[in-house]
């Protein structure tokens, strides 16, 4: 897919995870040229494409309980800066139906995950907030606990997370 901003293109792996790989072009408000070729290909992910049926209540609730800014709105979409800004959370509303079928086709599991300094500081802050969490527990060397979007999506928080490499 093309637009006035920038190149998209998603691969699928073979467990069925979708990855969405952007070129932004010189007029995007992410753009950052590079001095030659950028080894590896990739070194970071840019952003995490989230889908909402209502984008203004989202932008709220991720604003004002995770944190996130706001850097761009654009009628049926907005970018939203975590931490210092090296990930950004990509809204793009949908409709009812697609965005069922998001949901179902997670099957319960975390849509991604958050890293923080101090899990316990962070579930503190959330039960005040009113935002309801399972209890903070660890598993497998990673302290972490999930939340729930209001539009449904389980978020895991942890305090560092395992990576699993499976040689091909």
């Amino acid at each position: 897919m093309q637009t006035p901003y920038m190149n998209v293109c998603e691969m699928t792996d073979p467990y069925g995870n979708v990855t969405g790989i952007c070129h932004e072009k010189c007029n995007s408000l992410f753009y950052t040229p590079a001095p030659g070729p950028v080894s590896p290909m990739f070194h970071r992910i840019l952003a995490v494409f989230l889908p909402v049926r209502d984008l203004e209540s989202s932008i709220r609730w991720y604003t004002n309980t995770l944190g996130f800014e706001l850097v761009n709105h654009w009628g049926q979409g907005a970018d939203l800066k975590i931490g210092k800004g090296e990930t950004i959370v990509t809204m793009i509303v949908m409709d009812e139906e697609t965005h069922r079928q998001a949901l179902q086709r997670l099957n319960g599991q975390a849509y991604y995950s958050l890293q923080t300094s101090s899990i316990h500081e962070a579930y503190r802050q959330l039960s005040q907030l009113g935002v309801p969490a399972e209890s903070c527990r660890e598993q497998d060397g990673v302290n972490r606990f999930h939340i729930c979007s209001p539009e449904g999506f389980i978020i895991r928080i942890s305090e560092r997370e395992l990576i699993q490499v499976v040689s091909i």
